[in-house]
């Protein structure tokens, strides 16, 4: 276990690494970065003796530098922003997907599950209330162009099927699940939480990162208890919805 244990203490450092290069350093730079970032996991991954959780961990991890490759493509970075959410999370997804073929696991291991929907009218509402207090930290402009009915409900089903259901899919269902295995509850979900606010220094924001950061926690405890994933993935792309449409629309 030593091994894992090692690794597990210096990955959030060679993400964070190549995250400040990406978002403060430099593009390019990044995603040399985030490429070499990405063969070492795949090597780790291939040639490295590892328990069988931890490789499968390994193997998931490889979405995080995929995400950033797939999103600095000048093609995907020149599409609307609700476009580029859809054509880099079809791929992340797509990829995730082909990883989980790999796995010993059944999808309502990972929170595919009937139960607990009951709570999905709750989530909207918990979506709206975080997307609220983040909109008040970022006061980002509106990200729909022209702003429409159509595209008001476009980016409604973009923010839900992608952003929430994608990234939920990799830091709770599939992260969470597996660390679970072999980790504390609150060791886990804390741990995925690093990785997930990592993810977001892209907003340069203390306060932000905060945000985030306590938000991941609440979503991993609600997964924990509920083992849903539809419904963190609601809160999620509801969160993102008003934060990037509604709030902007309603109160700019």
């Amino acid at each position: 276990m030593r091994k894992e244990i090692i690794f597990l203490s210096l990955f959030p450092f060679f993400l964070l690494g190549c995250e400040l290069i990406y978002t403060k350093v430099n593009l390019q730079y990044g995603i040399v970065a985030y490429s070499i970032l990405l063969a070492l996991l795949m090597l780790i991954a291939l040639y490295i003796t590892l328990d069988r959780n931890m490789r499968y961990f390994v193997i998931i991890l490889i979405l995080l530098p995929l995400t950033r490759i797939i999103g600095s493509s000048m093609e995907i970075r020149s599409l609307a922003f609700e476009s580029r959410i859809s054509v880099v999370y079809t791929a992340v997804f797509l990829s995730a997907l082909l990883l989980f073929q790999q796995f010993s696991l059944r999808l309502s291991d990972i929170g595919h599950r009937i139960a607990g929907l009951k709570f999905i009218p709750l989530a909207f509402l918990v979506g709206a209330g975080l997307g609220f207090i983040e909109y008040n930290i970022l006061r980002p402009d509106i990200q729909i162009e022209p702003v429409n009915m159509r595209n008001v409900f476009f980016s409604l089903i973009v923010f839900i099927t992608f952003t929430g259901y994608v990234e939920e899919l990799i830091f709770r269902g599939l992260m969470q699940s597996i660390l679970e295995e072999f980790m504390p509850i609150t060791i886990t979900i804390v741990y995925c939480n690093i990785l997930f606010l990592i993810m977001h220094i892209i907003w340069g924001s203390i306060l932000e990162l905060v945000f985030v950061f306590c938000v991941g926690i609440l979503l991993g405890f609600i997964f924990h208890r509920t083992r849903n994933l539809y419904l963190v993935s609601t809160i999620h792309g509801i969160l993102n919805f008003h934060l990037f449409v509604m709030y902007p629309l309603l109160l700019s």
